[in-house]
């Protein structure tokens, strides 16, 4: 009965997803999030996170600092979602260090925080990204799939 609760929950979570989309982008997106092994939803959690990251350097470098700060938010909001992908263990602690460096730099607007912050992520990305190669035995894995 748990089992059957969990996938109905799941499942209507994943149904308001999808209708909360307000654009093909969006739906198509919501699709992809929805759909995705762990593998690929990891992937797109990385290079959302480091997009983010990426663009609220940009802002605060503008003097965007409004921007800079919801932007770093929404950062926080996929390195919390990377840190329940991964479960426990050592990169759970890797996560919640980011959170609160993420937290930092918004309230004292560091672009130089947010900056390591990217270094971190991308590195990660690409241990990431090595670790899938290895497990499914380097077969021709496309950098789409993978990141």
């Amino acid at each position: 009965m748990t089992v059957k609760t969990s996938h109905l929950t799941r499942r209507l979570r994943h149904r308001d997803i999808l209708l909360s989309a307000s654009g093909p982008a969006e739906a198509y997106l919501a699709t992809d999030i929805v759909t995705a092994t762990p593998q690929r939803l990891a992937r797109i959690l990385y290079n959302a996170a480091i997009r983010l990251c990426r663009q609220a350097v940009d802002d605060l470098e503008d003097g965007q600092a409004q921007r800079a700060t919801e932007r770093i938010g929404r950062a926080q909001t996929v390195v919390a979602e990377l840190r329940h992908l991964s479960g426990p263990g050592s990169f759970s602690r890797l996560y919640d260090r980011l959170n609160v460096q993420l937290r930092e730099a918004a309230d004292y607007r560091r672009r130089e925080v947010v900056a390591a912050i990217l270094v971190t992520l991308e590195a990660r990305r690409a241990q990431w990204n090595n670790t899938v190669r290895q497990q499914i035995g380097d077969r021709s894995v496309s950098r789409d799939w993978v990141g």
